[in-house]
């Protein structure tokens, strides 16, 4: 069983439009649907794992997509996110997972590219992390032994040149799920147990799974892949002037 799940449970302050950044029209198309669309060329099941806060905004658009929606307490980090959706699924030891950021906007051919090259490692592994080359990534991943180490800029880390994933991840369910509730049981808040205490903040933020766990990682670096995404309406303005259907020919 491969799954695709697309995380949209984020309170996305910097974002002011009233729907949830995954719902945006992208190109007169709903970035949802955009998405969603690539997942189903290689997913056998996707959900959209939203919040009790936006889950209204989901059930009709996931709905005509013929897609599911999960809604789960937010305010704890995409890591949190992720770990309650997998433990929601009756997951064997060789289902796979995509696992993408509703912001972020797949091009046409990257889950199955991910899936042709990279299905043998995630069954038998850990997880893939495509990433593109960036001069001032703010996440920025090194490989380390069979592993790897991220570096957050915004949070005072060097800025330097490097590897920056494209919001989008190819994993082994089974395994991600162990290590995510390792990682959720070294940074759980013994004084308030419905919180993490944690160096990022009071949440479980996903890519520090990579840091503080040993979960098998390989990076695959993809060298014409253009990273879409957006934080801000401007933001998406910008995106909107882009040639998107150019991009995805060079996917």
């Amino acid at each position: 069983m491969i799954y695709g799940l697309i995380i949209a449970a984020g309170k996305q302050s910097r974002f002011t439009d009233s729907k949830p950044k995954a719902l945006s029209t992208i190109g007169n198309t709903c970035l949802l649907d955009i998405n969603v669309h690539n997942m189903l060329k290689v997913c056998d099941q996707v959900w959209v794992i939203c919040s009790h806060e936006n889950v209204d905004h989901f059930v009709v658009p996931a709905s005509k997509l013929g897609v599911y929606v999960l809604d789960i307490d937010s305010g704890y980090g995409s890591g949190d996110a992720i770990l309650k959706a997998l433990c929601s699924l009756n997951i064997s030891k060789t289902d796979r997972v995509f696992i993408q950021w509703g912001d972020c906007i797949s091009h046409d051919n990257i889950h199955q590219y991910l899936y042709t090259i990279c299905d043998n490692y995630t069954v038998d592994r850990g997880v893939v992390i495509p990433c593109v080359y960036e001069q001032t990534p703010y996440v920025r991943l090194a490989s380390k032994g069979k592993g790897i180490t991220v570096h957050f800029s915004k949070y005072g880390d060097i800025v330097k040149p490097g590897y920056h994933d494209i919001s989008i991840f190819y994993a082994n369910a089974y395994i991600l799920r162990k290590y995510l509730s390792e990682f959720a049981a070294k940074i759980a808040d013994t004084t308030s147990p419905t919180h993490y205490k944690h160096k990022h903040g009071n949440e479980m933020e996903f890519l520090d799974l990579f840091n503080e766990t040993r979960i098998p990682v390989e990076l695959m670096v993809l060298d014409n892949y253009v990273d879409l995404s957006f934080n801000t309406v401007d933001e998406l303005n910008n995106l909107n002037k882009l040639d998107l259907e150019e991009l995805n020919g060079n996917a």
